[in-house]
């Protein structure tokens, strides 16, 4: 081999090295990075500014995690799914309220040919407004974006839902709802 071949090789050995050095550095990087939205149980929180993280224990933790997928589920809907919103929270449901969905699903009219419509829900905040053992009722600030003609056409607003949790067995379902706002 010539010396030009050999130094060639040599140079992109190095540089291969000094890629992978680069990227094995960065990647360890990301993993070192604490987010201060994590509690010491390695739990997501959403935090708004100048406001404590929430404190999700022991049950409190488990109505607060139902009462998200409630609100986040419930709370997105479109005119061409066929209320599966409505559906998807059916097993977190106590039959009183199932039956209660059941009923604003038969009293809806399903019109998919119309223009598109849509509201997609995001938990923001979880306060607790009453707590016991089988019993909470909290209160959950969303932001809705809410879609006419196009998903692309959105506008968003804030409103919060109250929830009622009743504790049956050792799991937590959700009782009642209602949009405050």
């Amino acid at each position: 081999m010539e010396k030009k071949q050999k130094f060639e090789i040599l140079l992109a050995i190095l540089l291969i090295v000094l890629l992978v050095g680069l990227v094995w550095w960065l990647v360890g990087s990301k993993d070192d990075q604490v987010d201060p939205t994590v509690d010491e149980d390695s739990q997501v929180q959403d935090v708004l500014p100048g406001q404590e993280p929430l404190d999700l224990t022991g049950y409190e933790e488990d109505a607060s995690t139902i009462a998200r997928v409630f609100v986040e589920r419930f709370g997105s809907f479109s005119n061409h799914s066929d209320y599966e919103n409505v559906s998807s929270v059916m097993d977190i449901a106590t039959s009183s309220l199932q039956d209660r969905l059941g009923l604003l699903v038969d009293g809806a009219s399903a019109d998919d040919g119309a223009v598109y419509y849509g509201v997609s829900t995001y938990v923001i905040s979880i306060d607790q407004v009453e707590v016991t053992d089988v019993r909470e009722v909290l209160e959950v600030m969303t932001q809705r974006e809410e879609s006419i003609d196009s998903p692309s056409n959105a506008t968003v607003k804030y409103q919060t839902m109250a929830l009622t949790l009743v504790k049956l067995g050792d799991e937590w379902f959700v009782d009642d709802f209602e949009w405050l706002d």
